[in-house]
């Protein structure tokens, strides 16, 4: 009975994502230090919104994706593959959802540790000076102009896309190999980024060379932008947006949603962006329309790692750090995920797969020799 119980065990947690585990022993760091600075902490700003409409998308894009497989599902008396799928995705995007919760919750630790780990924007800046001999969005002013910046503000805006869009396509091509390689490696650069963030916090150009900010920096001799961001004037966006310009609407919309402002060591964008495009070219195969796929990858990270200094959000360092990772993690992940396959196999498990997929493509071909012997009798 032992025996037995302990095999269920190590079945059970080598069926599950990973990546879940790495994100349970990240949340107990993290409670860990909190439990041990709780006077430090101020919880007026904790929630879960991130967690909701995360998770509130998902099962709006999942469902809608799906439906086509819940009719067929319905049709033949299996409603309960319709349940088994939601509670299946949830489990497997878990990791992801807790994150959310990890990232909601960061800014905590930035406010509670801001006296010990002070902005580093002017070492950062100093960096960028020592390679390139200037500032490279101080530089890059006259090359501004309002149709690149709106073109530049949807590559930088792809970050909600790219990293998520391709879990869920792998997720939807039952490919878990590569859906949890994936995972995993974002995962890991996360946890790194977010630890980042709170030790070496830094707010990026558009903070630091705007003149109404220079208070903040009052014995240092910064340079300031000369020329604000600004996209094509929009009446119909004026009218029904209150923003004059595509660029801005999205701007102010990124200044909502990012709770946490210290987020420049490293470049996430660059850093999560790159690890898809890494994943998406090694298992180009799996495209439908290679090519195209290929080219919508490529095109849209490298415009969206160029929108980061562009647009003043990041340091180029920031960007230059955010690649490094993406590599290391990409060599960790491989190497992880290739012992967590061995130990799988270990106990007789064999390469993980999506049971409600494989069985309403089963449905599927059995509606369509149904459908079509009919035809051949006539």
């Amino acid at each position: 009975m032992k025996n037995r119980s302990l095999d269920f065990c190590k079945k059970w947690f080598f069926e599950a994502n990973p990546s879940l585990w790495f994100v349970f022993g990240y949340i107990l760091i993290m409670v860990a230090v909190m439990l041990i600075n709780l006077e430090r902490f101020n919880f007026d700003e904790a929630n879960l919104f991130t967690l909701i409409w995360t998770y509130l998308t998902l099962l709006i894009v999942h469902t809608l994706i799906n439906f086509p497989r819940y009719r067929l599902f319905w049709k033949n008396n299996q409603k309960q593959q319709i349940l088994s799928s939601y509670v299946h995705a949830t489990y497997q995007y878990g990791p992801y959802l807790l994150m959310a919760v990890i990232y909601d919750h960061i800014i905590l630790y930035v406010k509670a540790f801001s006296d010990i780990f002070p902005l580093i924007d002017v070492e950062l800046m100093h960096m960028d000076e020592v390679i390139f001999g200037a500032q490279p969005t101080l530089w890059l002013e006259r090359f501004l102009h309002p149709l690149v910046i709106d073109y530049f503000m949807v590559a930088y805006a792809l970050f909600l896309v790219y990293p998520y869009f391709y879990l869920f396509y792998l997720y939807q091509k039952n490919q878990l190999p590569v859906f949890h390689r994936a995972m995993l490696a974002q995962i890991l650069s996360l946890f790194v980024a977010l630890t980042m963030f709170i030790t070496l916090p830094a707010k990026g150009p558009r903070h630091t060379f705007e003149a109404a900010n220079h208070h903040e920096y009052a014995t240092q001799n910064l340079p300031e932008y000369t020329l604000p961001l600004q996209g094509i004037h929009s009446d119909f966006l004026l009218r029904w947006t209150g923003k004059a310009s595509l660029f801005q609407l999205q701007y102010d919309m990124w200044n909502q949603i990012e709770r946490v402002k210290t987020d420049c060591l490293p470049s996430m964008h660059t850093c999560l962006c790159l690890i898809v495009l890494i994943y998406a070219i090694r298992y180009r195969h799996l495209f439908k329309w290679k090519k195209v796929s290929l080219a919508f990858w490529i095109i849209g990270n490298l415009s969206l790692f160029f929108s980061t200094v562009y647009l003043r959000y990041h340091w180029v360092v920031d960007v230059i750090a955010g690649a490094l990772l993406a590599v290391v993690i990409y060599y960790l992940t491989e190497y992880l995920y290739a012992r967590w396959l061995q130990k799988r196999k270990q106990c007789g498990l064999s390469d993980p797969k999506v049971s409600w997929l494989l069985q309403a493509d089963q449905l599927r071909n059995k509606s369509a020799v149904v459908t079509e012997s009919p035809q051949r009798e006539h």
